[in-house]
């Protein structure tokens, strides 16, 4: 099974993708990226706008762990919190991890691990 990334994320958009080496939404691509050709800059920067979308949607998340004690809180406490799966949540929290938006204080075998907001995920917020 791959990353949270490859299993929900839009790779497939990429220059080797079913669309080939240009956007299917024209010539400049989603919100005006230049035309995709494999390892292009516009290729990049489309990659870049899909991160974001990720980040996007864990909103939610970072939201539920800002109202939080001390900005801490278990995985299986906030996927309660916000109404959605554990094995999602992990997914999102490992992609949030690698952004800089959160940290692991406590892994947990189970994986109940204790998470913090970081200060990068609190400016984050304060965009919303």
């Amino acid at each position: 099974m791959g990353s949270f990334k490859d299993r929900f994320g839009l790779g497939y958009l990429g220059p080797t993708g079913p669309s080939g080496p240009t956007s299917p939404t024209g010539p400049t691509g989603p919100a005006g990226a230049p035309e995709r050709s494999g390892g292009s800059v516009g290729y990049n920067r489309a990659v870049n706008y899909i991160d974001d979308a990720l980040l996007a949607y864990s909103l939610r998340l970072l939201q539920a762990l800002q109202e939080t004690p001390e900005k801490r809180a278990r995985l299986f406490d906030l996927a309660a919190k916000v109404s959605a799966r554990v094995e999602v949540l992990s997914g999102v929290t490992k992609e949030l991890i690698v952004k800089g938006y959160l940290s692991k204080l406590e892994e947990d075998r189970v994986g109940n691990d204790l998470l913090q907001l970081t200060p990068a995920g609190k400016d984050f917020l304060e965009k919303f």
